[in-house]
């Protein structure tokens, strides 16, 4: 973590809590792109992301500074997105094992790390949202919000053989959907 946010976080816990905007600014508008990917509902997302961010404000003094603030405020936004996303949970596509572990890599990767075109960019956009809450969240995580695997595992609380997999599935599961849809 940065000096600046060190002391921005020691003035908010020293009472000068105007100084929590420089976080709002900072990272308010990340936090909402990655609920509103998670949820789907603008509405609903914009509601998550101040009740992240009051969530934030309130428990910065439990914040131990072992991950970056962003980190932490990612790990927040990502549970308070699956908590409300199991509430109302919805139809995802699933896709039989065998058929997943049946794509090449390299095909996977040379469709979805092709050049954008604005075809294959509106089908990976259905794709995307035909995934299943917690697949939505790695796929933003890591490729919307450009976060290292090692930060993901932090925010999702998983290990990062777990990433590594679950990412490679849902690469492969996003092919199959966006393959499919062009046939």
């Amino acid at each position: 973590m940065d000096r600046l946010e060190k002391d921005i976080i020691k003035d908010i816990l020293a009472g000068r809590t105007e100084r929590f905007e420089y976080i709002a600014r900072t990272y308010g508008r990340r936090v909402f792109a990655l609920i509103v990917r998670i949820v789907s509902c603008r509405e609903d997302a914009e509601e998550l992301a101040q009740d992240v961010m009051l969530k934030v404000f309130t428990n910065l003094g439990s914040f131990r500074a072992d991950s970056s603030l962003a980190t932490w405020i990612y790990r927040i936004a990502y549970t308070t997105a699956m908590s409300h996303a199991r509430r109302s949970p919805k139809r995802e596509v699933a896709v039989d094992e065998t058929t997943l572990r049946a794509v090449a890599d390299e095909s996977v990767s040379e469709l979805l790390d092709a050049p954008p075109d604005t075809k294959l960019e509106a089908a990976l956009m259905r794709a995307i949202e035909a995934l299943s809450t917690e697949e939505r969240a790695m796929i933003t995580l890591h490729y919307y919000e450009n976060l290292r695997l090692s930060e993901i595992c932090k925010i999702m609380n998983m290990t990062l053989s777990n990433i590594k997999v679950k990412l490679m599935r849902t690469r492969r599961k996003l092919y199959l959907m966006i393959t499919d849809e062009q046939r």
